[in-house]
């Protein structure tokens, strides 16, 4: 094969393979480590209005604690207890006889309140853990009446 037509072919492949590239990129999705952005399709107005109603509920769970109706156990606002007039989160805690499942998956994830992080853990089983002692959900009777209490709250009943 001559060196003319070796850069012939060459270049021949280099521009088959760059035709090929142009042609399957709209094909290929768009790799993210991190997955897509959470507030990606999420319009401007209602991120603000979240924004605010965040903000607004942390007043209120303040309000709650000064009024000693809420205990914070969470670096969150807790959401479901402020709805349901507030939970005494520490107490249930020490006690042992549950959690509200907003509590039970924010401290799952890592979300203690500075104060308590180091009594929270898991155990070899991946149970959530305070104090050494398996963390649970309140009993099906207190479920329901935190949420009785957090639609009366909320729907203004």
């Amino acid at each position: 094969m001559t060196h003319l037509s070796k850069m012939f072919l060459t270049l021949a492949l280099i521009g088959v393979g760059y035709g090929m590239g142009l042609a399957h990129q709209n094909l290929i999705s768009e790799v993210r480590a991190q997955g897509p952005s959470r507030t990606e399709g999420v319009s401007t107005e209602s991120l603000t209005r979240i924004r605010n109603s965040y903000a607004t509920l942390a007043d209120v769970q303040k309000d709650l604690v000064a009024s000693g109706r809420q205990e914070v156990g969470l670096s969150v606002v807790n959401v479901l207890a402020i709805g349901a007039g507030g939970t005494r989160t520490l107490e249930d805690l020490e006690r042992g006889t549950g959690v509200d499942p907003f509590t039970f998956g924010a401290l799952y994830a890592g979300l203690a309140d500075p104060s308590i992080r180091s009594e929270v853990s898991f155990d070899e089983d991946n149970r959530l853990m305070y104090r050494g002692k398996a963390l649970r959900l309140y009993s099906p009777e207190r479920m329901k009446k935190l949420f009785k209490d957090f639609e009366a709250i909320t729907a203004g009943n």
